[in-house]
């Protein structure tokens, strides 16, 4: 991360540390920046929930199972997407491998954990008047079994095209009654960042640590816990 560079800026975030700029920040999105940010859209695997170990190795034993050659390197780049499109990408019977791979996962239920810092940030949110909505390749057969810190969410049962088409995030859109100006999507894939990206809304991609980049991403963060700063800095500054 970075500091806001003058001392007048200093001043006035009172020392804050802002997320650092993505030298890849869209001019065409900048010039769209008036709104006010009202609302955030997050992803769910990788940037709520610390899952994304497991979902490979979910997936990975799904492919095994059905005899298909696959390895953490090829799966990685892949979370995210929806599942049947993952498995066309490696091989093998798309809907019977991911039946698998979600029945996998669901084995692992009680070593997955959201960051530390996912519940006090939502309530930091929702206590700053933002709305909020996941958007998540998912099924809801296992969401309804999880403890969601954001209630409203769009998963892939909901949508015909799932990321990183811009549809789920539409929907999104809609649930929480904002436009795209409006909003700041956080994710950690490329796959968030690009249907943000085309509806005009703040790019975030979260690290977690991870050496991750993408030429969509407005900003990147480490933490989820860095979301309201950013978020009082571009209402405060009317731009990113």
């Amino acid at each position: 991360m970075r500091t806001v560079e003058s001392d007048k800026q200093q001043k006035s975030m009172k020392q804050v540390h802002l997320p650092l700029r993505s030298e890849n920040l869209s001019e065409s999105n900048n010039e769209k920046r008036g709104a006010r940010i009202k609302g955030c859209i997050f992803d769910l695997d990788g940037t709520l929930l610390d899952s994304l170990d497991l979902r490979i190795k979910a997936w990975k034993k799904a492919f095994d199972h059905e005899g298909i050659p696959s390895g953490p390197d090829q799966i990685r780049p892949l979370i995210g997407i929806p599942g049947k499109d993952l498995v066309m990408k490696i091989g093998g019977d798309p809907e019977k491998i991911e039946m698998l791979q979600e029945e996998n996962f669901s084995h692992y239920r009680d070593e997955v954990h959201y960051f530390e810092d996912v519940y006090p940030t939502v309530r930091e949110l929702e206590k700053f008047g933002l709305r909020l909505c996941i958007v998540t390749s998912s099924r809801k057969s296992m969401l309804e079994k999880m403890d969601l810190p954001v209630q409203d969410y769009v998963c892939i049962d909901d949508v015909v095209r799932g990321k990183p088409d811009s549809e789920p995030y539409e929907k999104a859109l809609e649930k929480i009654r904002l436009r795209g100006e409006e909003v700041m999507v956080i994710g950690d894939v490329e796959t968030d960042m690009i249907p943000a990206r085309s509806l005009g809304s703040v790019a975030v991609l979260v690290r977690h640590g991870r050496d991750t980049h993408s030429e969509f991403a407005d900003f990147y963060i480490d933490n989820i816990g860095e979301t309201l700063p950013l978020i009082k800095h571009i209402n405060r500054t009317g731009q990113p």
